[in-house]
């Protein structure tokens, strides 16, 4: 698990991918496992997705 100082780090890295990227609905999946992969530090961002969720 990421510490605060670690996921601020990643969050400001996220916020400059993503930034200016165009249609959000197209994008929104990769958006969420990215967020949750890289600035959470959630490993399998996808297992945590069930048909309940959907």
């Amino acid at each position: 698990m990421k510490n605060e100082k670690q996921i601020a780090a990643s969050a400001a890295k996220f916020a400059e991918r993503w930034k200016g990227r165009g249609y959000e609905r197209g994008e929104s999946q990769p958006f969420w496992i990215d967020l949750l992969g890289n600035v959470f530090g959630i490993e399998t961002p996808m297992d945590g997705i069930t048909e309940d969720d959907k």
